[in-house]
């Protein structure tokens, strides 16, 4: 290829030296679009309407704000008479973020161990263990505090529909059941709590 650049006139050079500008302009740009932007999982979830992805699997605006929500309420119980400032608010927002990673990482990992929710487990996680929103949930409070009569009396009515309920308790389960596992299997010694002592 050299051997032709650098024989022939004038104008044949420039012809040769545009096609070899193009080419590698075109392969550079071809690469950047390959291997940046036009598989970038980040921008992907983004445009399908997500806010995020955590190992492919997306987070959409509407878990996201779940999870915020779920957040100022918390802060609202813990500090009634402070209303979140711009700060908080960032914090609140960090927090939601990472509770969400963290549910998806640990939703996998308990999907890879083969962990899963039987409706008997469920059933039993609803009665002995009722989720949080329910708990803060002014239909199942006597007096401002949770009354488990209130609850109980609920789970027996035949016209409640549990099933959203029922679904949220069946993806948290196998995530409790990887937690057990985890803390399980932490043994420390005595001369470890000696040592540490």
């Amino acid at each position: 290829m050299l051997k032709y650049l650098r024989m022939g006139n004038k104008r044949t050079k420039t012809i040769w030296w545009i096609l070899i500008v193009v080419t590698v302009v075109t392969f550079v740009g071809g690469f950047v679009f390959l291997f940046g932007a036009g598989f970038d999982s980040t921008q992907q979830a983004r445009a399908s309407g997500a806010v995020g992805s955590v190992n492919g699997s997306r987070i959409t605006a509407v878990e996201y704000q779940a999870a915020l929500n779920e957040a100022r309420a918390n802060f609202q119980r813990q500090y009634p008479d402070n209303p979140p400032n711009e700060t908080d608010e960032r914090v609140l927002q960090v927090q939601a973020w990472r509770s969400l990673v963290i549910q998806r990482l640990m939703a996998d990992e308990a999907k890879q161990a083969g962990l899963k929710a039987s409706d008997r487990e469920v059933l039993l996680a609803m009665q002995t263990n009722p989720p949080a929103m329910l708990v803060a949930s002014p239909a199942f409070q006597t007096d401002g505090k949770f009354d488990p009569a209130k609850y109980q009396a609920a789970m027996r009515n035949p016209n409640n529909n549990w099933a959203e309920i029922e679904d949220m308790v069946r993806a948290q389960l196998p995530m409790r059941k990887l937690q057990e596992r985890l803390i399980g299997s932490l043994k420390i010694s005595e001369p470890e709590i000696l040592e540490h002592f």
